[in-house]
């Protein structure tokens, strides 16, 4: 399907700025392809690993034993010779004992299943893709499955910026460029075949070969219709996150499929947790934003799109080093709205509104949650209030936007952060 990019910038202005950045562009340069051998080729049988496991259930109890049986529907443990059966909907997560093994490779990819795979190189472009996994292994991704590359290790504040980076909305492709002092720039185009060191974008029809040493990452537009439905989060050793529709233990492999139809095995010297109960709760975070915009007041003149951005609803973690969903909260700087899909199958959104604890003087705000253009929960803050929780039924598939909303021409004191927004069943 053809995408168009959307340049903000004249041409000229564009491309020069980018030519600028990466010093030099290179043209129609080679494809260094990766071998052709499949995920559960690359697994050695000699890969094994204790099925010793404690199994998290949703009451609360845990029980440690040998792992005999795993499928999406249930789990069997051996406890000292007694057969224990738990039904799948019924665990919050299986851990393993395997050590924490961080990947060092320098690239991470995200799916738009939410999957996020460590790894040493992606090639191809829209109509094939293929990456090498932290083990070697190549995996083939299909049309439309690439949400992000990020093409370096990254922490603290270089980390907030690639995170904010994937929620800004976008019409094209972006690359994440990287400036002095671990700033950020985004330059957007059309993202044409990524090789083995570098990237080749079109900007609206020149086209420019920017190696990776001049990156923090990649973005590709994605349509919101690229939802999925939760399955049951694999969690790996090396960080790595990949979700499955079916499960089932192999001897010393987990064999799933994934949510984009793909078949693999894992060692089960590779897993640290199947997380059972992903399928029954979504981060907001993990939600593709639909429209993230600031109020527009008739009393203000007009702000350039920077100041757009800064002051337009985002997420932030306050954690520096590989933040969870569950770490990000959606903060609103100023009134404005926030809008995102309802996934398949969740059925209720929940988060607890907190006002800022910085300034003295607080305008009355209203927290407004719209369903299509239904508007189905209103609260309102006083300037004494802090704190409103929400707990809403939701259908899914609709589009449900967050508002905050101010009467006030001043609006002083209105920043709120909605705390861990979730979606649930």
């Amino acid at each position: 399907m053809a995408r168009w990019a959307l340049i903000c910038w004249p041409l000229s202005t564009q491309v020069l700025r980018v030519l600028n950045s990466i010093g030099f562009a290179v043209f129609f340069a080679s494809l260094i392809a990766l071998p052709t051998r499949s995920w559960s080729q690359a697994l050695s049988p000699s890969q094994s690993a204790s099925s010793g496991v404690r199994v998290v259930a949703l009451d609360g109890s845990e029980t440690q034993g040998i792992l005999v049986s795993a499928t999406e529907q249930q789990v069997v443990l051996d406890d000292a010779g007694r057969m224990v059966n738990w039904p799948g909907k019924e665990i919050v997560r299986v851990e393993f004992s395997n050590p924490k093994n961080p990947a060092v490779e320098p690239l991470e990819l995200s799916l738009v299943d939410g999957s996020k795979v460590r790894g040493q190189k992606l090639v191809g472009s829209e109509q094939a893709w293929q990456f090498a996994d932290s083990s070697g292994a190549a995996l083939q991704i299909g049309s439309g499955m690439i949400r992000s590359l990020l093409v370096r290790n990254v922490s603290g504040e270089l980390a907030k910026a690639w995170s904010e980076s994937l929620q800004q909305t976008s019409d094209s492709d972006s690359l994440i460029l990287l400036r002095p002092g671990n700033a950020t720039d985004r330059i957007d185009g059309i993202i044409v075949e990524v090789r083995a060191n570098s990237v080749v974008l079109d900007l609206d029809g020149q086209v420019v070969d920017v190696p990776f040493e001049k990156l923090v990452g990649m973005i590709w537009f994605r349509k919101s219709q690229d939802r999925v439905k939760p399955a049951i989060e694999i969690q790996m050793t090396d960080g790595g996150v990949v979700y499955a529709e079916t499960l089932r233990l192999e001897r010393d492999r987990l064999e799933y499929r994934s949510l984009f139809g793909a078949s693999a095995q894992l060692p089960l010297s590779r897993l640290s947790v199947l997380n059972y109960s992903y399928a029954n709760l979504k981060w907001l975070y993990e939600i593709s934003a639909l429209e993230s915009k600031k109020e527009k007041r008739m009393d203000w003149a007009t702000s350039p799109a920077t100041l757009d951005r800064a002051l337009s609803p985002r997420f932030v973690s306050l954690i520096d080093e590989e933040p969870q969903g569950a770490d990000f909260d959606l903060v609103f700087p100023v009134p404005g709205s926030y809008t995102f899909r309802v996934p398949d199958g969740f059925s209720r959104f929940q988060a607890r509104v907190q006002r800022s604890d910085t300034g003295e003087k607080r305008s009355a705000i209203s927290l407004e949650v719209w369903q299509d253009d239904q508007r189905i929960a209103q609260k309102q803050l006083s300037p004494q209030d802090d704190i409103a929780d929400l707990d809403l039924p939701l259908v899914s598939g609709k589009k449900v936007r967050l508002a905050v909303v101010c009467e006030s021409p001043l609006m002083i004191g209105t920043a709120v952060t909605w705390k861990q927004p979730r979606l649930v069943r």
